[in-house]
């Protein structure tokens, strides 16, 4: 047994004499790859949780229909203002988000006037779960002189003596932003036949009276987003017979409306009763016009408008 054990143990190596320097940096390559792990574990894992939940928010239409809800809703709610929605999405954990740039509307054809100039930019958030953060907008962008105007619809404000003798008064070739009330609302067949006869264009309509606060209006520019074989955009029709379009468009986007997006609707400061309500019964209480004094002035003396209110006035510095 002896003779055994003896032979197994010259059978085994000799055990190496202590080199410090190779035992330091040993344990510098363990420490380094274990740092290496560790930042690889910090940067990947994040990424990965980034992207996962980005995966999920922008699954199937989410962000076209964020898109679609809130940006559309928000230029329903704010119609004295261009907004310009950007593209979808931020996002990042637990969110997802859109930018719009606003601008008052002003009288075209003036310099400096138009879309985005002058502008300022908002961010909209999505949470994970498909809620709209409360909008960033304050009061100010409420109190656009358009907005004004169309909250007079219904008040015994401007009447018509008062804004004969104003235009009366202005250059007949000045750009005037206004709004017109029609003495009863009128169907969309009798508001194309009114603005063909004046020759106006009668883009942005009034579905609501609402004295005291922003009414509900209507553009074909609102929706921000065009589903397939809806007709959006697609009329061809001239801007003085496109009114019955209008209400075709305006009711095809409140009808595509859930629960769900009702309470978004909400979220950007509109009741969405009030859309159906107005969606449903389609009718002009007046439109936005952008037309010369002239004309304005010709429009005011139609027994079918009660008044014409200017929320803003230019020269056109291009002629």
């Amino acid at each position: 047994m002896s003779n055994d054990h003896d032979m197994e143990a010259d059978e085994l190596p000799p055990i190496p004499e202590f080199d410090a320097k190779r035992t330091r940096r040993a344990v510098r390559r363990g420490i380094l790859r274990t740092a290496i792990v560790v930042v690889a574990l910090l940067v990947l894992v994040p990424a990965a949780v980034v992207t996962g939940s980005s995966l999920l928010q922008m699954r199937g239409d989410r962000g076209l229909r964020m898109l679609d809800v809130a940006g559309t809703a928000l230029r329903v709610a704010y119609p004295g203002l261009h907004i310009e929605v950007g593209e979808c999405c931020d996002t990042d954990v637990t969110s997802m988000s859109f930018t719009v740039t606003l601008s008052p509307r002003r009288a075209m054809g003036a310099f400096f006037t138009g879309r985005g100039f002058g502008g300022v930019t908002r961010t909209i958030e999505q949470d994970f779960f498909g809620r709209l953060s409360p909008v960033p907008l304050d009061a100010g962008s409420m109190g656009t002189t358009l907005n004004q105007a169309l909250s007079y619809i219904g008040r015994d404000i401007n009447p018509k003596e008062e804004m004969r003798r104003v235009l009366k008064n202005l250059p007949k070739s000045l750009n005037g932003l206004a709004v017109v009330e029609f003495t009863r609302p009128l169907t969309s067949q009798e508001l194309s036949a009114f603005a063909k006869k004046h020759d106006a264009c009668a883009g942005q309509v009034v579905y609501e009276r609402a004295p005291g606060s922003t009414p509900i209006t209507w553009s074909e520019d609102y929706r921000t987003i065009a589903y397939p074989n809806d007709g959006f955009g697609e009329g061809g029709a001239m801007c003085s017979e496109r009114s019955e379009e209008v209400l075709k468009d305006f009711r095809f986007w409140v009808e595509k409306r859930t629960d769900h997006d009702a309470v978004n609707i909400g979220r950007v400061g509109l009741k969405f009763e009030r859309l159906r309500k107005a969606a449903k019964e389609g009718l002009a209480y007046g439109f936005v016009a952008s037309h010369a004094v002239e004309r304005l002035a010709s429009m005011l003396e139609d027994p079918a408008v009660r008044t014409i209110r200017l929320a803003d006035a230019q020269f056109d510095l291009n002629r």
